[in-house]
């Protein structure tokens, strides 16, 4: 059986995962009345799919970008340190994040 990829749901399930395991803002593509320290989850172009002849899209490995902003460079490390925590192993339905 075929799994589904859809470039949408792994969005979603970012921002939802950072949405519930950080006491800070998180922007879905846009930041711009957010106050710092937050996150932005940007869907990106790039990434790529293979798999068997049978399911050619088995493997899909799909470009997220989280940008964290912080008052100070400090500040915005830190927030990344517990983004990549938060994102590390993230299941979407299934399939998982291996990498970060």
């Amino acid at each position: 059986m075929a799994l589904e990829v859809s470039s949408r749901k792994h969005t979603d399930a970012v921002v939802d995962a950072l949405t519930q395991s950080l006491d800070h803002p998180v922007g879905d593509g846009d930041g711009e009345d957010l106050d710092a320290p937050y996150v932005v989850v940007y869907s990106i172009p790039g990434g790529g799919y293979s798999g068997t002849l049978a399911n050619p899209r088995k493997n899909a490995e799909l470009v997220r970008q989280v940008s964290c902003v912080g008052k100070t460079r400090e500040q915005a490390e830190w927030l990344s340190d517990k983004v990549q925590t938060i994102l590390d192993g993230l299941e979407v339905e299934g399939r998982f994040i291996c990498r970060i």
